[in-house]
């Protein structure tokens, strides 16, 4: 697929998943791909994905507000269980996404169109510096 048409279809799935505005969304949805039913502390998340705890936290909450992802309502254990939710409302476009993102010039792809419509400001919880030190050199779980 050339790389404006690639661009356009992941724009359409961003459109259409708007809770995925930030790479750290899109590294926690490829890890729970991957293990859709895991039982994992925050801290642990945070180092297998590769971002801070903080910026695990914020990303989770959206996830699971925008009902991608649930999450057990158990606080007193350091772990909680997480389920990946493909339901009939995402249609397919979720897997598409991650399909699309499952390859590194795929995920780098979709990184280049979350910062083009994510330049304004960078999150509170992320330096400049540590989201370029991130995508270049952290891999995904």
């Amino acid at each position: 697929m050339p790389e404006e048409s690639l661009n356009v279809t992941i724009g359409r799935l961003l459109d259409r998943l708007a809770v995925v505005t930030h790479p750290c969304h899109l590294d926690l949805l490829m890890f729970f791909q991957r293990h859709p039913r895991t039982l994992i502390g925050t801290d642990a998340l945070a180092s297998y994905v590769g971002y801070d705890p903080a910026e695990i936290s914020l990303s989770l909450e959206a996830l699971v507000g925008s009902d991608l992802v649930s999450r057990s309502n158990n606080r007193a254990h350091s772990a909680r269980m997480y389920v990946l939710r493909l339901h009939a409302e995402s249609g397919d476009w979720l897997p598409t996404l991650l399909a699309i993102a499952s390859t590194s010039r795929g995920r780098a792809r979709v990184i280049a169109v979350l910062d083009t419509r994510t330049s304004r400001e960078p999150r509170a919880t992320e330096s400049r510096s540590s989201r370029l030190a991130h995508r270049i050199g952290v891999g995904h779980a």
